[in-house]
Parts: structure tokens; sequence; C-alpha cells
């Protein structure tokens, strides 16, 4: 079997590449049609709150989707077609990519634009035109693909109700973890201090103004340290917050490391 795995895909989201480990460990061959387009999360916050207004913007959008276009010419044969996450926007190139191919297409949407923007991040105000919006592309992304792909049943009955979906169309497909995240033989600890770690992208569904509430109320606990790893939407918050209560349990590492780096640096030595 042959796939093409295509869109503006962030490759650097777990997400993607799990799908593509598990799709080629199954002997399916995967072929990525791909072009970036977000340089990184802070660029879609600046999008969302007006940015795409940017004649700059629009037109690195245009020459993407032409890039894209492109690529797609030289993919030759394919089987079915598989748009990544977050390729809400590409689902509407990709339905007419499918439908001149006759191949089935299979939409990874993973999370709701409208949940994430509006209802966790509360980057779009409610009911307004840019709400309005995103609610339009969730349901007709999900409604021109042949498949969803999403994380749980749960979520499955949300996208069932919230979007008009037929059921029959959405299907489960647990997160996982990328490859590199394999058993490994952990060092016993039982050291001091006692290291409880954070890594994340800080989104407000991580709740990350709750663990540094924790350790404010382990303030006094000099064997127990909380370390913070990564840096997103709530960082700046959680900081104010850690300076606020005077924590020094706490130690804030704002940068995103290379999972290998991660692993030895912080996961293999933790406690929790």
């Amino acid at each position: 079997m042959r796939v093409c795995y295509l869109g503006t895909y962030d490759t650097e989201q777990s997400r993607n590449a799990i799908v593509i480990q598990g799709l080629r460990a199954n002997g399916v061959e995967v072929v990525e049609c791909h072009v970036p387009l977000w340089r990184n999360t802070e660029e879609k916050i600046r999008a969302l709150r007006g940015g795409w207004r940017s004649p700059r913007f629009l037109w690195r959008i245009a020459r993407s989707y032409l890039q894209l276009l492109r690529r797609y010419t030289r993919v030759g044969d394919y089987d079915a077609m598989v748009v990544g996450y977050a390729g809400h926007f590409d689902l509407f190139l990709a339905r007419l990519l499918s439908l001149l191919s006759g191949k089935p297409l299979i939409f990874d949407i993973l999370v709701s634009l409208t949940e994430t923007a509006v209802e966790d991040r509360g980057l779009v105000q409610r009911g307004s035109p840019m709400a309005r919006l995103l609610r339009l592309v969730d349901r007709w992304s999900c409604r021109l693909a042949d498949r969803v792909l999403l994380d749980t049943e749960a979520h499955c009955r949300y996208f069932q109700q919230e979007f008009g979906l037929s059921p029959a169309k959405l299907h489960p497909v647990p997160v996982g973890a990328d490859g590199v995240y394999k058993r490994r033989p952990c060092p016993q600890h039982g050291g001091n201090p006692f290291r409880i770690l954070y890594f994340g992208q800080y989104i407000p569904l991580h709740g990350v103004e709750h663990i540094v509430r924790a350790a404010g109320l382990l303030g006094d606990r000099r064997d127990i340290r909380f370390e913070l790893v990564g840096k997103g939407q709530t960082y700046e918050g959680a900081r104010a917050l850690a300076r606020k209560l005077g924590l020094r349990n706490m130690a804030f590492y704002p940068t995103w490391l290379p999972a290998e780096e991660l692993i030895h640096r912080f996961i293999l030595p933790t406690d929790v």
C-alpha cells in the first residue's frame, strides 16, 4: 500500500511522526508531500490575533500552496491520501486532489480549531467573525474528508455532537509516543532533592499554574524540586506566579530540546 501524506503539517509535532512511523512499521510506503507554512506556535497565535491580514503572510500562504501543488505532481500513484495534523486549511486543496485522483481522503484532525483557539486558549473571542470562521473550517474540513482521525472515543463523540458528523466517519487513533521514547533502564534515584518534571508547550489545558501553586504548598520542603521545561502561551504567567509566591524550589528552562537531550538531561534523572 502507498500513502500520500500531504500538507503544511508541523514536522516537529509528535503526532505526525508517530502516525508516519506506525504506517511504515506496518509495511505501508509513505510518501511525504510537505511544504512548511508555520514557523512556530507564536506565529499561529499572531495570525489568529489579526496577523493573517498582513500582505506578506498572505503571499507566504499562496506561495506555500503553489509549492505543495508542484510537489504533488511528483508523488506518482498512491492508494490513499492522509492530511497531517494540523491541516485544517490544507483539507480544501487535498479534497480537490483526491477527487481528481479518485483516491480516499483521510484527515488526522486530532483537535478542533474552535475548541483550541476559542474555548481552551481564549485567543479568539466567542461569537466573533473569526470564531465563526474557525467553526466553519472545523465542520467543512471534516465533512470533506472520507475518514477523520481523533485521539479518543470521547473526542469522537464531541465532534459528532458539535459538528453533526456521522459516527461512521470518525475513528480514534491513540496519540502514542515517538519511537525515541522507548523503554530504557532508569537510574536509581533516591537522592536529594526529589525531582518533579513538567515538559510541554504551556497550553492552558496543561494547567501549569496548578503545578506552580502545588510547588508553593511545598515551599518549605527543600528536598523537593520542580523543573519546568519548554515555553508557550502560559509561560510568562507561570513565571510571574512563581515570583509572586517567592518559590525557591522551582526552576524554569524556557527552551525546546531535542528528544534525546530531553530524555538524558531531564526525564531519566527525574522521579516524577
